[in-house]
């Protein structure tokens, strides 16, 4: 490589943001190729620049290059990179660079063994000199290295001697190694080519968090995000829940990790103490805002600027005793409920609603954000929502319905082999009277009727009651084999003669008013009314198996909508219709009264939007596959990994097919809009109306698991806050109870974060005591809590260039005037 003047590469380097010391010629820089393998920013430089070539490697990460490569890695255009080269004189007007050899891409470095993983393990357990070092830094204590499965040894990424990190992703599965020593340079390897993932995983702190003796974790309560995976360590030292991101520069892709940490009620900000700690705090923060989480942002010191750290903190109070510690704990704990919530510039301050925690019985679904408001979905119910009492969710739901009904079986996608139409079930659930359920679909109505009076005339029914009437309804023709006669003797030939000319068209919506009705008939012994349901939500062909006339329905598209009270629901649904997936083909939407409206409202001028309608269902029925763009398609992986994630108790069995769910609105939206492709506005608009569904669910359904001796434990748990012995429970379910039945649903309570037990010392052996968990009766004394702050949709559908685009220039995915009216009350 050609030697440069070195005053010349370091004034290029200074100009690229690179300040590199006296000295020469190989001197220490912060790797600015790859910021995200190295931990806390690479405060602690892990490159080294040649001063009289400008060639660079990053001992860390692997990275190497040139000057242009330099200026290429900092973000400047080819075109740029070369001026500056010519600038400073490090390349000439009359030749070209010659272009990179391009390199073979390396494979990801490979993970150990579970035998090397168990040899680490068992060499630390061992090394009591560097269990009492890492204790004297950082304060980290034994227990919390063996819960998180730490170890001793070399790895790939380095070849002295230090702590492995074993970084698991949401299910378990080992990703990375981390190769770690207290003020090592650099301090933190991983292994190249592999993703540095949150330490620990959120999904399992549960489990850490017992393994060390701290106390069980309800779902609502608070955790810790700090910098840098000892720093999670030291937090756990203190019993404080704590998950790590890897550095500042993994803060970007921190967005596609903020859904996991839905299951918090709080999460407290602690980065370390300098600029790029204190600006990865304010992203991260707006992340987990955006998905509804409250949060916290905290400072150590805001005078400091040198990087201190939680781990800084703990290793001076452990130098000052047991006193120092405690009261470092205390500190941390006060700061956390002294410090405000945090809102986005702009926003006044508010407390999220987080979609996904398991909120108490009583709370309503907070109102639906504007995203949920787009394109001809969102003028329609935006121009007849002030003139009806209905609630706007099931407005919207109900007009969304009754054009996926309507539309046909045509558009539509495949996931392998199977085709998923644009069918809804839908599930309004209100109060009897305040409800008004019944009043949704009488202002939606109207649209259809001069949209396409065929359909509102012949082909919305009512009258659910079994199997074989539902396929009836919808059944293929029935043509059978006659023979031909000459003379009154069989000739041996058979012509085709039709019994019965079936149903033309296959598209019918069933609006059933007294949808619990529907509910109990499927109970009866040998209905198949269930069985059938299920079958058309999935497909289009169904077929009785009755001997005397059987009859089968073929490119069917049935589409359900009942009304029903949430005792009702919760009433006759039983347990077989929640666990064999009838109930999670249905989006239940909350309903009530959104507005008084003594007169009546006025009458609106709705053929103009019919006249749409129209025209968007012309459209759609020439279509066939509708796909994502290119926008909606980046967005859909991060969200499908959350749709799919589990979600316990009766409420995960009811809400769970989130995805395709999410993927018919969907498409609905688009058809409404007289488009081919699903678009990111599209998607975000059903991700908040599955919100709102979810939400609803939760409402109707609770904290019940759905295990009916759970189930009456729990009820029975809340009634008595002096909790109850094992001996009491047996009583409270007459004695009748197994004692195995009982432990497996304490199991089931303790594992769903609903019920804890206390060990009671007694004159002999101790008593075992069950309480339900704080939260549950705080929850159960606090009541319905006001609905404040904004959804996660709305909020990022409210920042100017995502609302702009999702609303395509109009205002029709404003959210109605009454939601705005309540956030602001």
């Amino acid at each position: 490589m050609t030697n440069h003047d070195s005053a010349n590469v370091r004034a290029l380097f200074a100009d690229l943001g690179v300040e590199l010391p006296p000295g020469g010629p190989n001197l220490p820089a912060r790797c600015f190729a790859d910021a995200e393998a190295h931990q806390n920013g690479d405060r602690r430089p892990s490159a080294s620049v040649n001063v009289d070539t400008g060639a660079w490697i990053c001992h860390g990460c692997g990275a190497s290059g040139g000057a242009y490569d330099a200026a290429v890695a900092l973000g400047r255009s080819p075109a740029d990179a070369m001026a500056l080269l010519k600038r400073h004189g490090l390349a000439s007007d009359g030749t070209r660079r010659k272009a990179a050899k391009p390199q073979p891409e390396r494979p990801p470095a490979p993970l150990p063994n579970e035998s090397t993983i168990a040899q680490w393990q068992a060499a630390l357990r061992t090394n009591q000199p560097v269990l009492d070092r890492i204790y004297e830094l950082k304060g980290i204590k034994r227990e919390v290295l063996d819960a998180c499965g730490v170890g001793w040894g070399t790895s790939r990424a380095g070849t002295e001697k230090r702590f492995q990190l074993l970084i698991r992703d949401c299910n378990g599965k080992l990703v990375n190694v981390v190769s770690y020593v207290p003020n090592g340079d650099p301090k933190a390897l991983a292994l190249k080519g592999r993703p540095r993932d949150l330490f620990p995983a959120p999904e399992t702190i549960d489990g850490i968090f017992s393994r060390i003796g701290g106390e069980p974790i309800a779902s609502t309560e608070s955790a810790w995000i700090v910098e840098g995976e000892s720093d999670a360590l030291s937090m756990l030292s203190l019993d404080l829940p704590a998950i790590s991101v890897p550095g500042t520069g993994s803060v970007k892709g921190f967005r596609r990790q903020a859904h996991r940490f839905r299951r918090f009620k709080r999460v407290n900000l602690l980065l370390d103490c300098d600029a790029p700690g204190r600006k990865a705090a304010e992203e991260i923060a707006a992340a987990l805002f955006a998905e509804g989480i409250e949060v916290r942002v905290l400072d150590l010191d805001s005078s400091r600027t040198d990087g201190y750290d939680i781990g800084d903190l703990l290793g001076e109070a452990v130098q000052e005793g047991d006193a120092a510690i405690a009261a470092a704990r205390t500190m941390l704990q006060r700061m956390a409920g002294e410090a405000p919530v945090w809102t986005p510039r702009g926003v006044p301050p508010a407390t999220p609603v987080s979609s996904s925690s398991i909120a108490p019985r009583t709370s309503w679904p907070a109102p639906l954000g504007h995203a949920a408001y787009v394109g001809l979905a969102g003028e329609i119910i935006h121009a007849i929502e002030p003139e009806t009492e209905a609630d706007p969710a099931a407005l919207l739901a109900l007009l969304l319905a009754a054009f996926g009904n309507a539309c046909g079986r045509g558009p539509g996608w495949y996931v392998g082999g199977t085709f998923h139409a644009t069918n809804l079930f839908l599930a309004i659930v209100g109060d009897t009277s305040s409800g008004r359920k019944g009043t949704g679909w009488d202002a939606i109505r109207p649209i259809f009727d001069l949209a396409d009076a065929t359909w509102t005339r012949e082909r919305v029914q009512s009258g659910l009651s079994s199997g074989e009437g539902l396929i009836h309804a919808v059944r293929d023709a029935n043509v059978k084999e006659v023979p031909v006669k000459e003379n009154g003797r069989p000739t041996g030939e058979y012509i085709s003669e039709i019994e019965d000319v079936g149903v033309q068209d296959k598209r019918l919506l069933a609006r059933e008013g007294e949808f619990a009705s529907v509910l109990r008939v499927m109970r009866r012994d040998g209905n198949t009314l269930s069985a059938t349901i299920r079958n058309l939500w999935d497909s289009g062909n169904v077929r009785t198996l009755t001997k005397g006339k059987p009859e089968a329905a073929t490119g069917a598209l049935v589409s359900i909508v009942g009304d029903v009270t949430p005792d009702e629901l919760r009433r006759e649904l039983d347990d077989t219709s929640a666990a064999n997936g009838f109930a999670n083909r249905f989006l239940f939407v909350a309903a009530r009264r959104s507005k008084s409206l003594p007169f009546g409202g006025k009458p609106v001028a709705l053929k103009a939007l019919a006249e749409r309608v129209k025209l968007a269902l012309k459209a759609a029925s020439v279509l066939t596959e509708v796909e994502f763009d290119a926008e909606a398609r980046a967005i859909w992986p991060a969200e499908y990994e959350r749709l799919t994630r589990g979600t316990p108790g009766l409420l995960g069995a009811v809400t769970g097919r989130a995805a395709p769910q999410v993927r018919r609105l969907a498409t609905i939206y688009a058809l409404m809009d007289c488009s081919g492709v699903v678009k990111a506005s599209h998607l975000r608009a059903a991700l908040e109306l599955w919100r709102y569904c979810f939400d609803s669910a939760r409402y109707v359904f609770g904290t019940r698991l759905g295990d009916n001796i759970a189930d009456r434990l729990l009820d029975a748990l809340r009634e008595a806050p002096q909790g109850m012995t094992r001996s009491d429970m047996r009583d409270v379910l007459g004695g009748k109870v197994p004692g195995e039945r009982i432990a497996t649903a304490l199991e089931l309570l303790a594992e769903s974060g609903l019920a804890e037990s206390v060990r009671e010392t007694t004159g002999g052996r101790p008593a075992e005591r069950w309480h339900a968990s704080a939260v549950e009766e705080r929850e159960e004394r606090v009541g319905k809590p006001q609905l404040t702050g904004l959804s996660y949709v709305s909020y990022v559908s409210s920042t100017p260039s995502t609302h702009a685009a999702s609303r395509g220039g109009s205002d029709s995915s404003r959210a109605p005037s009454h939601v705005d009216e309540e956030r602001a009350a």
